[in-house]
């Protein structure tokens, strides 16, 4: 029996796929008028993908990455305080599958200072970064956007991909940070994924872009560093979504950023064009850039701006620039 995407059933842990993840991204406003941008993502890695990535590691670094267990979780968060031009991050990782959730997930780190749990478009989420505290919960705007119209997605370089998006997600909670508590409210945006993605996020690399366009748009954009993979998605205010292909949009790299940490170079600003839209997309805080000792795969990823022919916010992630033929 071939495999379609099924909701909310695929919002739960498939022990049939190598790499998954749950993906949140936004940008969030307290009370008092404070703007973040927050990220929290887990990904569940089975043996196999493991067992790949270490050979891709050796190859490209000379070193393991590591072994010994059948599944893998990573959890990823971070956040940015925009109006301070800071930015925070953690990885953690858990040993072993998530819990088995009927129509939806459980997912936290081994401490619990960060969880997700729901499904179907209703989900509660924990992130602890740092000194900053987010208690949210999240409810969708907007059915789901399937992406490859629920089918099997070969990819041209090796692998494959199933892939949905819930691109308006309700948010409302609070924030406590020293020791001060606040009301906090704003519009996230979660992408799922999954499927044999060793090579795509090993090999190849992304830059993947979600956009939130005032009043009630979405864009979806993943530009691969394999230009015929290039793919995307509009939902417009009425709600009908139009898939994008290689052809259907353009993108310019306006400027790059150098990491004071790691000395990577990474595109810091981009023209976007397609149909009635002509964007510019900039980050809020140049440093966004994930450097964690232990990750496996370094990226920059952060909350941006959007201004042209419409105004609106971004979340931006860059994957693939530690290669040097990459920059």
């Amino acid at each position: 029996m071939t495999r379609t995407v099924q909701l909310p059933q695929d919002d739960a842990f498939l022990d049939d796929q190598l790499i998954q993840w749950w993906y949140w991204t936004g940008q969030l406003t307290t009370e008092s008028g404070r703007r973040f941008g927050i990220e929290l993502c887990f990904f569940a890695v089975d043996a196999s993908a493991i067992h790949l990535f270490e050979m891709i590691a050796h190859k490209i670094h000379g070193e393991k990455v590591m072994s010994d267990f059948t599944t893998v979780q990573m959890i990823n968060a971070a956040v940015t305080d925009i109006d301070n031009d800071k930015f925070y991050s953690k990885v953690t990782y858990v040993p072993g599958a998530p819990k088995e959730v009927t129509d939806g997930f459980a997912l936290h780190d081994l401490l619990r200072n960060c969880s997700a749990v729901g499904g179907g478009g209703n989900d509660k989420l924990l992130i602890t970064v740092d000194d900053f505290k987010f208690e949210l919960n999240l409810e969708e705007l907007r059915p789901a956007v399937i992406h490859y119209d629920g089918q099997k997605h070969e990819y041209q370089f090796g692998g494959y991909t199933y892939y949905y998006s819930r691109e308006s997600m309700q948010a409302i909670g609070q924030l406590t940070t020293n020791g001060q508590t606040e009301n906090v409210s704003g519009n996230l945006w979660f992408d799922r994924q999954y499927g044999e993605l060793v090579q795509a996020s090993m090999l190849v690399g992304w830059q993947w872009f979600a956009i939130q366009l005032e009043p009630n748009t979405q864009i979806m954009i993943f530009a691969y560093h394999w230009e015929s993979e290039h793919m995307g998605s509009i939902t417009n205010e009425q709600g009908e979504t139009i898939e994008l292909g290689p052809k259907d949009y353009s993108l310019e790299i306006l400027e790059w950023w150098t990491s004071p940490h790691t000395q990577r170079r990474y595109p810091s600003k981009w023209h976007l064009k397609t149909g009635e839209y002509d964007l510019t997309i900039t980050p809020l805080v140049a440093d966004q850039e994930l450097d964690e000792a232990w990750l496996w795969i370094k990226y920059w990823e952060g909350a941006c701006g959007v201004t042209g022919s419409h105004q609106g916010s971004a979340y931006v992630e860059l994957v693939g620039y530690h290669r040097k033929h990459w920059l």
